[in-house]
């Protein structure tokens, strides 16, 4: 039996991963938060952070951004866990990975097609 067209192009180019309920509840734009790409941080309250969302202008738009990215250090991370506002440098380290993952066609934020 022949296969069709469309059931080809879909098995060379599948959609894109399901938009994933990790249980850590939505953003802004009702999109499901995920664990992040540093996973569950421990903050002093004894709550877990995993992405800690900041807005950002994105080549002439608003753009949702995770500021826990993996170019942080460990004085960053814990400055943003303790309820720290995003110095400069922790927000270029953000925006820089954010547009590298938006050119290579992927989210900002870690999700189900960074598990595959």
């Amino acid at each position: 039996m022949p296969i069709s067209l469309a059931k080809f192009a879909d098995q060379l180019y599948p959609p894109p991963a399901a938009d994933k309920d990790y249980g850590y509840g939505k953003r802004k734009d009702g999109t499901n938060k995920g664990p992040g790409f540093l996973g569950e941080l421990l903050r002093p309250d004894g709550d877990v952070s995993t992405e800690l969302s900041i807005g950002v202008n994105i080549r002439g738009k608003e753009t949702e951004i995770p500021a826990l990215v993996p170019s942080l250090n460990k004085e960053e991370i814990d400055h943003l866990l303790s309820g720290g506002e995003p110095t400069k440098a922790i927000i270029q380290k953000a925006v820089d990975h954010a547009k590298t993952r938006i050119t290579d066609g992927k989210s900002p934020f870690f999700g189900a097609a960074d598990e595959e």
